[in-house]
């Protein structure tokens, strides 16, 4: 068995927690690609309006997650994981290196909490629609390519007794006569075994089937059962036992120079078409244009319409942030109703 499967892993192999956590100021051996771990893109100049408005930093965008470092102080860092993905827009924020621009808005989740993030891109000539494209294509590849990494039941693995292969899969042996015993009584169908899983396919229809990454296996033994000797696989939800998993295939592919050109020649478009429109348009100017600790957490906790829109709760009434008072002068907690003023407070007491 440890000819085709490795050797087995001690108990202190690393997990896979890069595409499934975040961390916040994580320290500078969680910032490390693991093995397996590849970087898509690197960004210099983008800002943390969210959580370090005025702070500039770099970008990292790997085939696991998203990485943030604060280029004055490493320690002050963000690591989001792919799998934590809610939504991804361009929203206007208010950078304090740049002003009011069109932002990175990334609204995401970990276990019961919800956090925002806004980056912003400080480079002259680039923004949030370029961040955008960047960040919504790994997301795209990293959905695409779940069979590399995840167990898969019942699938469309199997096409008429041929394994449908995935990018860069390599198919090693076709065993045929494997009984699945994992019922009551046994399955006739054929074990697939290729460079990145073990796929298992019933005789008598190709839905029926189990696709395996190696990185999912636990344990690989012979047991003893009411049919005989068989081989029993024992999974377990992150990383395997094995030495394949040390190094595994991910399976997301991207290639940012394409999404770059394209949204360059989309704005050289926009702007021709607009140039062309403000011909016989006179402009008027409009008058009064307007390390992983709690705090570090908070700080991106998502407010109360963004997590509903995001399909969750966020972080409690305190993820509201201040607004100005006029009849104060000072920055207060909006009132919890839309149609409350302070003013009508205020004639109450």
């Amino acid at each position: 068995m440890e000819a085709l499967f490795g050797a087995r892993r001690g108990p202190e192999a690393p997990d896979v927690w890069q595409d499934r956590e975040i961390r916040f100021d994580a320290p500078a051996g969680d910032l490390a690609c693991r093995r397996g771990e590849v970087v898509l893109d690197y960004m210099e100049g983008v800002e943390d309006t969210k959580g370090n408005n005025g702070e500039r930093g770099e970008l990292t965008v790997t085939n696991l997650r998203i990485v943030w470092v604060c280029a004055a102080a490493r320690r002050t860092n963000i690591s989001i994981g792919l799998d934590c993905l809610s939504q991804i827009a361009v929203r206007p924020a208010a950078s304090r290196l740049r002003g009011s621009v069109s932002a990175l808005y990334l609204l995401t989740r970990h276990g019961s909490q919800r956090y925002e993030f806004v980056f912003t891109a400080l480079a002259p000539g680039s923004g949030g629609p370029e961040l955008l494209a960047v960040v919504q294509g790994v997301s795209q590849a990293y959905e695409a390519s779940r069979l590399y990494r995840e167990l898969k039941l019942r699938g469309a693995v199997v096409s008429e007794g041929d394994l449908r292969l995935l990018p860069n899969e390599q198919a090693f042996s076709k065993v045929s006569g494997v009984w699945n015993l994992s019922g009551d009584q046994g399955n006739l169908g054929a074990l697939y075994i290729t460079s990145v899983r073990l796929v298992w396919c019933s005789a008598a229809s190709d839905a029926f089937s189990i696709s395996l990454p190696f990185m999912q296996i636990k344990h690989v033994r012979l047991a003893d059962s009411k049919f005989g000797p068989c081989l029993v696989v024992e999974t377990m939800p992150r990383a395997g036992s094995y030495v394949y998993s040390q190094s595994p295939v991910f399976g997301v592919e991207y290639d940012p120079g394409i999404v770059r050109r394209e949204a360059a020649a989309a704005e050289r478009d926009a702007a021709a078409a607009k140039a062309h429109a403000e011909e016989d348009v006179t402009i008027l100017d409009a008058a009064g244009a307007a390390g992983a600790d709690a705090w570090a957490a908070a700080c991106y906790c998502a407010s109360a319409d963004a997590a509903a829109a995001g399909g969750g709760g966020g972080c409690g009434a305190d993820a509201r942030g201040p607004v100005f008072s006029p009849e104060l002068g000072l920055a207060v907690e909006p009132p919890r109703d839309a149609g409350t003023t302070l003013r009508a407070l205020w004639s109450v007491l």
